[in-house]
């Protein structure tokens, strides 16, 4: 009993101890994702006098040139279909979109997109639609992983883009753009986020050379679970994200991230082990030795012991004496019977302890003393 109430209090502390390391070391830390082919990510999408839904869809990955440099890309399609309505025109509106990613670091390097907005206002039907492509050198690198609060990255980029527009089917002047963006991100804060596809954990990136535009990044989700920017607002409705395994090498668990809380339970779990282990061995050792020990000299209240002289019985009178025979008789003497054998003292029956000089009493089993006040054999 003494050595489980031993072991319980070592668990119990190693319990606390483990919750003191997950409450201190709860720093989030989340690496590249990579996502599966038909992982996708449905948002609500609001954009000035556009409400719609907006979907990427992950259908693979490809081998691509850009400008002389090849790259290995997700393939990602996006779809926007909503509404629009400004107070005065109302109508449709919907896009198609491909966007190249590096599957190395999550960059945009090319996209291409035709959009249709089809709006109604004072009893006239308007109908545009535009096809666009453009190809960023370096990729646009707005992630910079892992990603924890504190840090900070930069890119400069350079994007040409075309497009040819097309207003009731009629073409207008095709447009051709180079500009060049450069943009400094930061990991803000750690924070949890409500949308309507739940509660994540997440972390807050900023960009400083756009305070409006703030994106908020979930491991759970391997993707952004909200963005704001000017006059855009997208929040997570629904989703299915599924990891590939990681790469040979990678000690880190989960499809995007992981946070140092778990690695910090596992020590902690090793620790407890290890050390209750170590405790059960220690007190095995001295519950062994205390028994295989000889026990101390005991005092035994007996009384007093015989003398080393058995006492004879007092004998009984000499008979009296025959009348000496005639000389041709034989003469006999009679000798006194032997005193009978006295009986072997028996052993102490009753013992006393040595620390309480309380009573101790013999155990058969193990034919040691044992005493009931101090819990211990003698």
């Amino acid at each position: 009993m003494y050595l489980v109430k031993k072991i319980s209090a070592v668990v119990v502390m190693s319990i606390f101890v483990v919750s003191l390391f997950s409450g201190v070391n709860a720093e989030i830390v989340i690496t590249k994702p990579s996502p599966k082919q038909g992982s996708f990510w449905s948002y609500d999408y609001r954009a000035g006098p556009i409400t719609a839904t907006q979907t990427f869809t992950l259908t693979g990955t490809s081998d691509i040139n850009v400008q002389g440099t090849n790259y290995n890309v997700y393939v990602l399609a996006v779809t926007i279909s909503g509404n629009f309505n400004d107070g005065i025109n109302t109508g449709t509106f919907s896009m198609q979109r491909i966007y190249y990613i590096t599957t190395q670091d999550m960059a945009s390097v090319k996209s291409y997109w035709q959009e249709r907005l089809e709006v109604t206002g004072m009893g006239i039907t308007t109908t545009v639609e535009s096809y666009c492509n453009s190809t960023s050198q370096p990729p646009v690198k707005e992630f910079d992983f892992p990603l924890k609060v504190g840090k900070s990255w930069s890119y400069t980029a350079t994007t040409t883009t075309d497009c040819q527009s097309y207003v009731n089917g009629a073409p207008s002047s095709p447009t051709h753009d180079t500009s060049t963006d450069s943009r400094t991100w930061n990991v803000v804060a750690e924070e949890k986020v409500s949308v309507p596809a739940g509660t994540f954990d997440t972390l807050h990136l900023k960009d400083n050379d756009s305070p409006a535009n703030e994106l908020w990044i979930s491991s759970d989700v391997g993707f952004y679970v909200k963005e704001v920017g000017e006059n855009l607002n997208l929040e997570l409705k629904s989703y299915k994200y599924e990891s590939e395994p990681p790469p040979p090498g990678n000690n880190l668990p989960g499809p995007l991230g992981e946070s140092s809380t778990m690695l910090m339970i596992i020590i902690a779990v090793i620790v407890i082990i290890a050390v209750v282990s170590a405790v059960v061995v220690v007190l095995w050792m001295k519950k062994k030795k205390k028994v295989s020990a000889p026990p101390p000299q005991l005092t035994f209240a007996t009384t007093p012991a015989p003398p080393s002289t058995p006492v004879q019985p007092p004998t009984q009178p000499s008979p009296p004496q025959a009348p000496t025979p005639a000389p041709s008789q034989v003469q006999v003497t009679a000798q006194p019977k032997p005193s009978p054998p006295q009986p072997a003292q028996a052993p102490p029956s009753t013992a006393i302890c040595p620390t309480c000089s309380s009573p101790l009493r013999i155990i058969p089993e193990y034919n040691r003393w044992y005493c009931d006040k101090c819990a211990k054999y003698w």
